[in-house]
C-alpha cells in the first residue's frame, strides 16, 4: 500500500473465496472454517455468541409462526453499495 491509500475490506468476497470453499457461492448455513463474519484471531468479536443465539431464537419463532412463506422477487431490490452484498429490501409472501 501506498502511503495515504485508502483499504476497504470486503467481507462478502473474503467468504466466497474459492482457493478457501469448494462452492462459494452457494449459500450454505453449515459451512464452517475460515469465513470472517465476526472477524478473527485477536479481532474476533466478543458478541458472536449472542449474535447467533439472537438469529437463532428469531428464525425459529418467525418459521413457528409462519412456516408457509416465500420470497416476494418481483418486489426485492439488491443493496447497492461497495461493502455489502445483499438485498436492500426482501419483502416475502406469507400462507
Amino acid at each position: 500500500c501506498l502511503v495515504g491509500s485508502v483499504m476497504l475490506l470486503l467481507n462478502g468476497s473474503a467468504n466466497r473465496d474459492e482457493r478457501h470453499f469448494a462452492d462459494p457461492d452457494r449459500f450454505d448455513i453449515h459451512r464452517g472454517g475460515a469465513h470472517l463474519s465476526f472477524g478473527q484471531g485477536l479481532h474476533f468479536c466478543l458478541g458472536s455468541a449472542l449474535a447467533r443465539m439472537q438469529a437463532r431464537v428469531v428464525l425459529e419463532e418467525v418459521l413457528k409462526r409462519w412456516p408457509d412463506w416465500e420470497v416476494d422477487y418481483d418486489n426485492a431490490a439488491k443493496a447497492h453499495t461497495a461493502s455489502v452484498r445483499g438485498w436492500a429490501k426482501l419483502p416475502v409472501r406469507l400462507g
